[in-house]
């Protein structure tokens, strides 16, 4: 995502006679180093060479874990202090797992989808435990489901 923005952001920014160097592009990554989950050494190299030669520059701020999204601004929290990154544009991604709490539950086949996540109500209540979504008033905020 951020490698695509570096190189068409400026193409787009150029003809609303807008200066392509102020285009910035941080990457804050919660963890301490990029794909690691989902790639091998080589793949996270090849990754963070890629992001180098984007028209536009990309940052990559590591163990950067953001505590807040406001208008024009993100505020993340790294090596103990708070930091506040003017943000015109916002783009999140994170992971879709399902929480190891939600996931032990006793839930049919027939309310979970084709990845085995379960199916929520429109009230994101789970069909066979409408009050869970209640008892996260009684819950530390950490237990919160």
């Amino acid at each position: 995502m951020a490698a695509t923005l570096a190189d068409l952001l400026p193409t787009w920014y150029i003809p609303l006679e807008g200066n392509p160097q102020d285009i910035r592009i941080v990457i804050l990554q919660r963890g301490s180093e990029i794909l690691k989950e989902s790639a091998s050494d080589r793949l996270r190299e090849t990754a963070q060479l890629a992001l180098q030669q984007r028209t536009a520059s990309v940052e990559v701020l590591l163990d950067a874990e953001v505590k807040a999204v406001h208008s024009g601004a993100v505020e993340f929290e790294r090596n103990g202090q708070l930091e506040r990154l003017a943000a015109a544009t916002v783009v999140w991604t994170a992971g879709n797992a399902t929480h190891p709490v939600i996931d032990a539950l006793a839930i049919a086949p027939e309310n979970r989808d084709k990845h085995n996540r379960p199916l929520v109500k429109p009230t994101l209540q789970l069909p066979e435990f409408p009050l869970i979504a209640q008892l996260h008033l009684d819950l530390p905020s950490q237990l919160m489901i």
